[in-house]
Parts: structure tokens; C-alpha cells; sequence
């Protein structure tokens, strides 16, 4: 990676099972993703950009949550409506690919059929760090802890995807990719 900049960017794929309805879904940030991901940059805490993406108290409390909001997003958006959380989470460590980029995968699984409505939108809710303190600039101590707030969404009103409602037969899942991409 190079220090000319870099951008960050959230993709998502939806399976029901096996198979893949939905593929290379663009994100789009919220303010509380934003303020977070300014708040490690100028805090200096990361090492490289992985420390950014892969930080386990980012994942600490984090889920996917789908709802049926088919507005646009904006960066004020705060909520899921009739939020429907995965049952299931787990995030990735950050990988680095050839080019020097980073990314980590979260994944949200859903039970079988519990999402029984048509999806419109899509919620990825992290712990980011949205008060720069003095005590935890320096590498050797840790950020205060905060609650999952919505980081991410992406909506039908977006023209991120098209609704759908997931087979009520088979695991419902959502992979969120976050990449650290070299500009």
C-alpha cells in the first residue's frame, strides 16, 4: 500500500444456503461508521490498516441486522426498522491480498426461516471508537469500549439491491467484506 491514500469500502453478498442471490452489494458509511474510522486515523492507534478493520473490540459487539426500511440512506441513519439481528456472527482476520490491500469479512447468519419478509434494508453494526481521548493515543493501551452502533446500511431506496425475501428452507447469511483499498 502505498502512502499516495486509500479508500475504504464495504461489499456484500446475501445467500439462502449455498447459493448466492446477491452479489457485490455497495455500502454505504453512516456517521457513527465515519466518525470511527476518523477517530482511529487521528487517534494514531493503528498499525498498517488492518489495526482499523480487525481490531477485536471493532467486532466485540458487532451483528448484521436486516429490516424492511426501503428509504435512501444518509449519514444520520442510526436504526434498522423492525430489525430482525443474525443468530449467528463472526468476523474474519484481516487478510492482505497481492496488491497490498486489506480486508476482513463479517458474516451474519439467520436460521432458517427466520426472516420471512421481504429485505430492503441491510444494517452492519460495529463498537468504533467515536471519542478521540488522550488515553489511549499511544499503541500500548486500548480505546474505551462503546456500544454496536450502525456503522453500515445499504438499502433497496439506494438502488444498492433488489428486495427479496430469503428461502424459508434454507440458512439466510450475509457477507459484509470491508476493504482497505490503496487510491
Amino acid at each position: 500500500m502505498t502512502t499516495s491514500g486509500f479508500r475504504i469500502e464495504g461489499i456484500l453478498t446475501f445467500r439462502s444456503g449455498d447459493t448466492i442471490i446477491q452479489s457485490n452489494v455497495k455500502n454505504h458509511w453512516v456517521k457513527n461508521g465515519l466518525d470511527g474510522i476518523a477517530t482511529c486515523l487521528m487517534g494514531n492507534y493503528i498499525s498498517g490498516a488492518t489495526w482499523l478493520i480487525n481490531h477485536p473490540s471493532f467486532q466485540s459487539k458487532a451483528y448484521i441486522a436486516v429490516g424492511d426500511d426501503p428509504t435512501v440512506t444518509t449519514e444520520n441513519s442510526t436504526t434498522i426498522l423492525n430489525e430482525i439481528k443474525c443468530s449467528g456472527y463472526q468476523g474474519s482476520s484481516a487478510t492482505k491480498d497481492t496488491s497490498g490491500n486489506y480486508s476482513v469479512v463479517y458474516t451474519g447468519v439467520f436460521g432458517v426461516g427466520v426472516v420471512n419478509q421481504p429485505i430492503e434494508e441491510v444494517g452492519l453494526f460495529l463498537s468504533p471508537y467515536i471519542n478521540l481521548t488522550a488515553n489511549w493515543i499511544s499503541s500500548n493501551s486500548s480505546p474505551p469500549a462503546t456500544p454496536a452502533v450502525l456503522c453500515a446500511r445499504v438499502s433497496t431506496g439506494d438502488g444498492a439491491f433488489t428486495s427479496f425475501t430469503p428461502s424459508a428452507t434454507e440458512v439466510f447469511s450475509v457477507d459484509w467484506e470491508i476493504r482497505v483499498v490503496d487510491a
